[in-house]
């Protein structure tokens, strides 16, 4: 809801700056028939009752130094005035009575003196007004801190009310009833006046947060809040009031005439402030070299933070692609790392399974070598036997010499036949004996042999390769 009041018054703002230039640079409508001049009406008073030529309420602030300083001592004049009708007034008793010393007097409630306050007042409250008038057109106030000064004209009259009514009596009462048991104790008449002066402190505060600008209202504020104070202090606690009166007369008049007159010079100090800044004749504080130093000073810390900023997310990037970089790096290592313990398990499995199937060839070689030698000298043994068998028989069975021999039958002379004696093949030789050959000796080799070295050799040099 704040947010779109500050939108609202920026739109506001800068549309009456864009009208306020148009207006400034188109001339004004010329009439539609300039053929026909008009023919000015009869008026019956003269140029000077024109409202361009009148005053205006922005003609009554003091402009020049001189005209405030003027100002200032015919307020203090006035007070000194008082002052001295008050210190008077117990002489002329014969001339203007009892009634006449009471209303010169500064200790009693409807005097001059509390006249000439409350009249302070009011022209506060009209200053105040005519200072939210002038501060509603500023430009760089989108937050709207203008408004305080309508506050501050209302307060100002319920001020100047209470200065001649009983609402400070009435305020008072409320709260001796709510904190004590409807009497008026010291302990509540401490809480009424620590109310009262935290009351002031706030607005004196924010009061000058506004007026920071302006040395003369500054000034007046704190005066305002030394005199209001000692005033509260006198009125609410009547011990003080008491001690006060023995040391020095009237001196709760004289700290609401001060306190008042205070007011009303930091009132219009700040109003012939505002006046001269908007017509361009004084800068304001928040517009000078300072103030804009501190904005570029700012603004380039801004701007610095925000460097700060990307280098460290790009560094923080940077460090993020290393870490990447990193993990991908050991990850090849260790996938080339897998890939050469792969390749050398399967080298040496197959160098395994190589040498088990050359042991199983030679075994199997020496096992046919062994059943070969075996199986020939089993044959041999068996001619040998037969030879032996058929020598006997032929011995047994030999006709005396003197006998006739008898003609052989075909089956006798198929058994009768020489057996031939086996060939005795050499045993195959194994892979690992071929492979210590030297080349002297490969020609007595038989040409299996040679054949099985040239491919053994083959091999050995595609594994080596």
């Amino acid at each position: 809801m704040h947010s779109q009041s500050i939108r609202q018054r920026r739109r506001r703002v800068t549309l009456d700056t864009a009208q306020s230039d148009e207006s400034a640079t188109t001339p004004c409508a010329q009439p539609a028939n300039q053929s026909e001049p008009r023919r000015p009406a009869a008026r019956p008073y003269t140029q000077g009752a024109r409202r361009s030529r009148q005053f205006k309420t922005t003609d009554l602030i003091p402009k020049r130094f001189w005209s405030m300083a003027a100002a200032i001592a015919f307020l203090l004049a006035a007070i000194a005035g008082l002052n001295l009708l008050h210190l008077n007034s117990p002489d002329w008793i014969e001339v203007i009575g009892e009634e006449g010393v009471a209303a010169l007097s500064l200790n009693t409630g409807r005097g001059l003196g509390v006249w000439y306050s409350n009249f302070l007042l009011l022209l506060s409250s009209c200053v105040s007004l005519q200072i939210f008038l002038l501060r509603q057109h500023r430009r760089d106030d989108y937050r709207g801190s203008y408004r305080i000064w309508m506050w501050l004209a209302v307060l100002f009259l319920l001020a100047s009310a209470a200065s001649v009514t009983g609402i400070a009596s009435l305020f008072r009462n409320v709260i001796a009833n709510t904190l004590g048991s409807g009497g008026a104790g010291n302990s509540t008449l401490m809480w009424v006046f620590l109310i009262k002066l935290g009351g002031l402190l706030l607005l004196l505060v924010r009061s000058l947060i506004e007026v920071r600008h302006s040395k003369l209202a500054v000034v007046g504020l704190f005066s305002v809040l030394f005199a209001y104070g000692i005033a509260h202090l006198i009125n609410e606690v009547p011990e003080v009031q008491a001690k006060s009166s023995e040391y020095l007369h009237a001196s709760l008049g004289n700290s609401l005439l001060f306190g008042s007159t205070a007011l009303f010079v930091s009132v219009l100090g700040y109003a012939r402030f505002v006046y001269l800044n908007a017509n361009g004749l004084v800068k304001a504080r928040a517009t000078s070299n300072t103030q804009e130093s501190q904005v570029s000073e700012r603004s380039q810390r801004k701007q610095k933070a925000r460097q700060e900023k990307l280098a460290a997310k790009q560094a923080k990037l940077e460090a993020k692609e290393l870490q990447k970089k990193e993990k991908a790096d050991e990850r090849e290592a260790i996938a080339a790392e897998k890939s050469e313990a792969r390749m050398r398990r399967r080298k040496e499995a197959a160098l395994d399974e190589e040498a088990e199937r050359v042991a199983t060839k030679t075994k199997k070689d020496s096992s046919a070598a062994k059943k070969t030698a075996a199986s020939a000298v089993k044959k041999k043994q068996k001619s040998t036997k037969t030879q032996t068998t058929n020598g006997t028989t032929k011995r047994k069975k030999t006709p005396p010499t003197d006998a006739p021999l008898a003609p052989l039958s075909s089956k006798m002379r198929t058994k009768t036949k020489a057996t031939p004696k086996p060939k005795t093949s050499s045993p195959p030789v194994g892979d690992d004996y071929l492979l210590t050959v030297e080349a002297e000796e490969v020609d007595g080799l038989s040409k299996a042999d040679r054949r099985r070295l040239k491919k053994l050799k083959r091999r050995a040099e595609k594994r080596a390769a």
